[in-house]
């Protein structure tokens, strides 16, 4: 009789244990693009925080923004080619709120690049 309590209970806290174990993989992405500006907010595993970081510094070329892959940033950046957007960034974790009216057409397109490959990398 004892066995059986001891298996009930067993089996619902390998349920959660399983199910704790299995959203490890879990990717959200979430982009917004309005008449003001265009916003990436993305939450998806650590592991993939390094290969997200190269591509930004990849494609920003010249215009450092990461010292680590695991750098922690929540600051507005401006780069050299004059392009203005706000990123907070920890492992996981990314959000890019860029403002039309702080920048060109041009720069909207190539953060709005920037962001669509982000989302390639994490896929």
């Amino acid at each position: 009789m004892k066995k059986t309590y001891y298996l009930i209970a067993l089996i619902p806290a390998l349920l959660v244990s399983c199910n704790f174990n299995g959203n490890n993989d879990n990717i959200s992405i979430s982009v917004r693009s309005t008449d003001a500006g265009y916003s990436l907010d993305a939450s998806y595993p650590e592991n993939k925080t390094e290969k997200v970081t190269k591509y930004l510094e990849e494609t920003l070329g010249d215009d450092k923004i990461f010292t680590a892959p695991s750098d922690i940033k929540d600051e507005e950046v401006a780069l050299g080619d004059s392009v203005k957007f706000y990123l907070k960034s920890s492992p996981g974790n990314i959000e890019i709120d860029f403002k039309k009216q702080y920048n060109s057409e041009a720069s909207y397109n190539k953060l709005v690049a920037m962001c669509k490959g982000v989302k390639e990398v994490l896929k």
